[in-house]
């Protein structure tokens, strides 16, 4: 996994929801809060984007705010990968 530059930060709730932010502090600066759900048997779903937060500087320039977008949810989608390999392997 080689996302250099993005951040994940995540926060449950008691009703199987994982709140994860995926934060960009390099410019251009971003934020995306995508909502996973954890299903019973402790795998999780591929996450719903909520919101996405940009400075206007980047809303002029659709195709960099795009590439930014879809790394961020490659990185959320490897990242949760990897937790899922470590939960199996314990």
């Amino acid at each position: 996994m080689n996302y250099p530059g993005y951040l994940k930060i995540e926060r449950s709730t008691p009703e199987n929801i994982s709140r994860v932010i995926i934060n960009r502090p390099r410019n251009p600066k971003f934020t995306m809060e995508v909502e996973v759900h954890k299903l019973a048997d402790g795998r999780r779903r591929k996450g719903v984007i909520k919101r996405v937060q940009a400075p206007n500087s980047v809303s002029g320039s659709y195709d960099t705010y795009a590439r930014h977008l879809a790394r961020g949810e490659r990185f959320l989608e490897e990242a949760l990968e990897a937790e899922a390999e470590v939960a199996f392997r314990q």
